[in-house]
């Protein structure tokens, strides 16, 4: 029988100053990238580490899926809580996105949120890759969320419990979006675009930890 317990983001950067750790600092070495290149960590204004795509990433996945995805590594999940603050720095049009990736398992196995301006059959919804091109499992949406200018910082919380999970968006109390995730598995939790630019500036998880995946997370590079 697995147990829940918290597993927290904590670290900053080495270069960081100490007094300014926390919960939902992020750490270099527990993320990995589908591209190095499109993907950087800078100090912030803060002086706290965030994880920057920079540009939409080169990744071709082995079939339609988001291209720009970082994992944390640290830990994998089944059931589980994310709260994370994010920053989509791009132009504003319908499938404007950020995306967080969950039970991720392998280039063709994980789910993710797309959260976008506009709501369609490819946009502002949860979706499942397995085995084929992304398939949409939302049951419950908004029209979609506000990106706000470049520089809004925005809050995502995620709880998968069982076969449903549901997300929300900044202080909406409804949730944004609630998905069918029944025929989803375990693995790891993330952040990234399907093909735009974004900034993660902190996340924390915590939940029934699942077996680890094992590498290569984007096949061969």
């Amino acid at each position: 029988m697995r147990i829940a317990r918290p597993v927290l983001c904590l670290a900053a950067l080495c270069s960081c100053a100490a007094h300014n750790a926390g919960p939902g600092m992020l750490v270099t070495a527990e993320w990995v990238t589908s591209d190095d290149d499109a993907f950087r960590w800078r100090e912030g204004a803060d002086g706290r580490a965030e994880l920057a795509l920079t540009k939409p990433a080169a990744y071709r996945p082995p079939v339609r899926a988001p291209q720009g995805i970082a994992l944390w590594r640290r830990e994998s999940f089944a059931d589980f809580e994310l709260w994370a603050e994010v920053q989509q720095d791009g132009r504003e049009y319908p499938h404007r996105d950020l995306c967080m990736f969950f039970a991720y398992h392998d280039p063709t196995h994980f789910g993710y949120v797309h959260l976008a301006s506009s709501a369609d059959d490819n946009a502002h919804g949860v979706f499942l890759v397995d085995g084929a091109p992304r398939r949409q499992v939302t049951t419950s949406r908004t029209k979609g969320v506000v990106g706000g200018d470049p520089s809004s910082r925005h809050r995502v919380h995620m709880k998968r419990s069982g076969p449903v999970l549901r997300v929300w968006f900044d202080r909406d109390e409804a949730p944004v979006l609630v998905a069918d995730v029944s025929s989803c598995g375990e693995g790891y939790l993330g952040f990234g675009s399907f093909d735009d630019t974004g900034v993660l500036h902190s996340f924390v998880a915590s939940g029934v930890q699942g077996s680890r995946p094992v590498d290569p997370l984007f096949g061969p590079r």
